[in-house]
C-alpha cells in the first residue's frame, strides 16, 4: 500500500480517507467528461493527482496550448471518444 501512495499514477486507488488530493476527479465520470469539467479540474490550484500545487511552468504551458486551434474542437473530441470504440486520427 505504501507504493500506491507515493505514486500519484494510482490515486484513485487510495482509500476514501486519503482521497483528498483526488477530489478533483470525484464529479468526473469515466466516458462521460466534458470540455468545461476537464477545464476545471487543469484550473484547479492543486493538481488533483498528488495534491501538489501546480508549477509556472504547468500554468505557462496550460495557457499556451489553451491558445491553439485545436482546444475550440476539445468537446468534439471528448464525444468522438465517448460515443466510439475507436478513432483514427490523421
Amino acid at each position: 500500500m505504501a507504493e500506491i501512495r507515493n505514486n500519484p499514477y494510482l490515486a484513485h486507488m487510495h482509500d476514501e480517507a486519503e482521497q483528498g488530493a483526488n477530489k478533483a476527479f470525484a464529479a468526473l465520470v469515466p466516458g462521460k467528461t466534458t470540455a468545461a469539467q476537464q477545464v476545471a479540474v487543469e484550473e484547479d490550484a492543486n493538481n488533483g493527482l498528488t495534491g501538489r500545487a501546480y508549477s509556472e511552468k504547468y500554468k505557462s504551458i496550460l495557457a499556451k496550448r489553451r491558445e491553439l486551434p485545436v482546444n475550440k474542437q476539445r468537446q468534439k473530441f471528448l464525444d468522438l471518444v465517448h460515443n466510439n470504440q475507436f478513432i483514427v486520427l490523421v
